[in-house]
């Protein structure tokens, strides 16, 4: 007798359908992501104001024409400018979420959370993040871990 009146006050679930396959693609992509929505939230908002990534999300918008006067940082992205899209305020490397500067070391510091050593760490960020450098500077933060380099576990 119950039940129906349970049911009769569920909450609906708003589905979004997106409307183009590359909509579809880049939905599934970041659902399958092991980031939370409010950690895609950060990263999107920190993209807002990272002079890089605004400097990149011009160059997908205007060309790679135009590359010529590009910051050193930026020049470090040259080699992927096939690979790189802007969606939703986060830049995309295909499937992975390109992070900000100012994220990299909170990044660093949740993919060594579980202190797997540097293999295991990079191949993890590899699933989801990128930037140039990213297992050099797993490799170094591992390295110089306190706890971790007291028991060289990688």
């Amino acid at each position: 007798m119950f039940v129906p009146d349970t049911l009769s006050r569920a909450p609906l679930i708003k589905n979004h359908f997106p409307t183009t396959e590359e909509d579809t693609l880049v939905s599934s992509v970041l659902d399958s992501l092991p980031i939370s929505d409010i950690k895609l939230q950060e990263i999107s908002d920190a993209n807002k104001s990272d002079p890089i990534v605004q400097e990149l999300k011009s160059l997908l918008e205007c060309g790679w024409d135009s590359s010529k006067g590009l910051s050193l940082s930026s020049k470090k992205y040259l080699q992927y400018k096939d690979e790189l899209q802007f969606v939703d305020d986060l830049l995309l490397k295909f499937d992975l979420i390109v992070v900000p500067e100012s994220m990299r070391r909170e990044i660093l510091n949740r993919l060594h959370e579980g202190h797997f050593g540097i293999v295991k760490t990079i191949n993890m960020a590899r699933k989801c993040v990128f930037w140039p450098g990213i297992s050099k500077d797993i490799k170094e933060m591992i390295e110089n871990y306190p706890v971790c380099a007291k028991f060289k576990n990688w």
